[in-house]
């Protein structure tokens, strides 16, 4: 019996946990009293705002009933290419603090775009792309500096820098290395 979280069910914790974070959303029209699941949530007129989780939010998006707060929208391409462009222009022993469910936000976007084969038009296709593209400079800029945190010991001075993915990656390459030290150096043989 394995009781330590394998890295494929630690993804998953981190999507519910996106999935059950709340963030504000902005009603595209009057919305009468809504049952989303066992929830009721409203009445909203256009132009309000809430505070929802996110899968009530991806599910009014999906019907056009609202959308996200331009500063809540951090999935969005043009939001991660000024993150991937000042991620370049932090030195090698440094890090910017992005919002902590970015990786997963963006997979959820791309995942609910690409679901919807009835109207993927060319735009859909483009933004696919665009986030697929971005978010992969993303993370390959990151990636070598994580390397090196992990390699330093540094995880926890860079907690508060890392995304929750970043975290599982920078502490398992630590427990990795730590581990190949051990085996590698042994003193008392």
């Amino acid at each position: 019996m394995n009781l330590i979280p394998s890295h494929e069910e630690e993804l998953d914790r981190i999507q519910m946990e996106f999935l059950n974070d709340k963030r504000v959303c902005e009603f595209l029209r009057n919305t009468p009293e809504i049952a989303i699941g066992s929830q009721t949530i409203g009445p909203f007129k256009k132009g309000s705002r809430a505070e929802l989780p996110n899968w009530i939010i991806e599910i009014l998006r999906s019907q056009k009933i609202a959308r996200l707060i331009p500063a809540e929208n951090y999935d969005s391409s043009r939001v991660i290419e000024n993150l991937y462009r000042e991620e370049q222009k932090k030195k090698h022993g440094s890090l910017q603090t992005l919002p902590p469910f970015l990786y997963t936000a963006t997979n959820r976007r791309i995942f609910l775009l690409q679901c919807d084969k009835t109207t993927l038009d060319p735009v859909s296709i483009d933004e696919i792309e665009r986030l697929q593209t971005r978010l992969n400079s993303l993370i390959e800029t990151r990636q070598l500096k994580i390397i090196r945190a992990a390699t330093s010991n540094a995880c926890l001075k860079w907690q508060a820098h890392l995304t929750r993915e970043e975290r599982i990656l920078c502490e398992q390459i630590s427990s990795i290395i730590t581990s190949w030290k051990k085996q590698t150096i042994r003193w008392n043989a």
